[in-house]
């Protein structure tokens, strides 16, 4: 896919998700030139990219200062009230699992890249 390409579906998709934001494509200028002038913004790539989400995938308990220690809630509840004790399980967490890392992620990523158009044509 060329630059162009790439940025006219990447705008299609911001659009889409109700960016506002105007293009005034110039030929006189080349694609990359144009691209930065928005790309970087934080409305165009939250609206490209979205928001983060997160699933929570369960509860745990783990042993203070045994990070390695953790078990989960239907390993904690088999465990008799004196090894609760004797072990020291002291602490209760919920376990999120990301689903989308969301638009912030995304943004520093491509800020890193020598070729930002070409990260963003992985996400079209």
């Amino acid at each position: 896919m060329t630059n162009e390409q790439i940025l006219r579906k990447a705008i299609a998709i911001a659009q889409s998700n109700g960016w506002k934001g105007e293009v005034l494509w110039n030929s006189e200028k080349p694609v990359e030139y144009l691209a930065k002038s928005f790309i970087f913004n934080h409305d165009f790539s939250q609206k490209f990219w979205g928001e983060r989400k997160i699933r929570l995938v369960g509860y745990y308990y783990w042993c203070e200062g045994y990070i390695d220690n953790e078990i989960t809630i239907k390993e904690y509840n088999k465990l008799s009230d004196e090894e609760k004790e004797d072990k020291g399980w002291a602490r209760y967490d919920k376990k999120y699992e990301v689903l989308n890392e969301g638009w912030q992620h995304h943004l520093q990523n491509m800020v890193l890249k020598k070729e930002p158009l070409k990260y963003i044509e992985k996400f079209l």
